[in-house]
């Protein structure tokens, strides 16, 4: 398994790279415009959405891999969440990076900079790829590549753009927030619920988080253990 997921690394790498670039660009281009609100939220969110979706379009390796590689079909499930996983975590990490960066020229960055690196921040930007990969892979293994990225792209596009974006506004709205943006929001409503729940908030933030990989590779095992390849 572990050759596996090296073997994704290095199929990805050139992606990846890629990506780094792209995030410095949108990074340099939103301190220009003075745009650092919502520099954050579309590095830990919508880029990974999109790249994400973009992965799953180009990989072709799920059943050559079950086919050809002496793994079996559970070490193939745990390998593709595993190095999926680390592989948005390794973005969070980059993000972080181009945050310190950029709080040297924007003192609104600064304050997202500790936001980030507190527990609340790093609960936040494991948010986004922890749904990814729980609802993606599911649904890829129960339906194919063709099908299931389909099915991924639909749910993406409606959950963010009429999800994320109207329930940003509204929230902001609610809470009358000087700033907007998906992390400056979402740190105003992690702040409200901890004021609310104390530590038992992250207790529960965690479990969910627990709850909801364990479901999802529970169906992905069973989905993948009945299918005909």
């Amino acid at each position: 398994m572990i050759k596996f997921i090296q073997k994704d690394f290095r199929a990805y790498s050139s992606f990846f790279y890629i990506l780094i670039a792209i995030m410095a660009i949108y990074s340099y281009m939103t301190l220009i415009l003075n745009a650092i609100d919502g520099l954050v939220g579309f590095l830990l969110i919508y880029l990974p959405a999109f790249s994400g979706v973009i992965l799953f379009l180009g990989d072709h390796t799920l059943t050559p891999h079950i086919a050809s590689l002496p793994i079996s079909r559970k070490e193939l499930v745990v390998g593709k969440y595993l190095s999926t996983y680390f592989f948005g975590i390794s973005m969070v990490i980059v993000v972080t990076i181009i945050t310190w960066a950029v709080s040297l020229f924007d003192p609104k960055a600064f304050l997202d900079l500790n936001n980030l690196i507190s527990v609340k921040g790093i609960l936040f930007s494991l948010t986004p790829i922890t749904v990814i990969v729980s609802v993606s892979y599911p649904i890829l293994f129960k339906y194919g590549l063709n099908i299931g990225v389909r099915i991924v792209l639909g749910l993406m596009a409606v959950s963010y753009s009429y999800g994320l974006i109207m329930l940003e506004d509204k929230i902001k709205a609610a809470m009358m927030l000087d700033r907007r943006g998906l992390f400056p929001v979402g740190m105003a409503l992690i702040d409200k619920f901890e004021s609310q729940l104390g530590p038992m908030f992250y207790v529960l933030y965690v479990l969910g988080f627990v709850l909801l990989i364990g479901t999802s590779v529970a169906l992905s095992f069973f989905w993948i253990r009945n299918k005909d390849i």
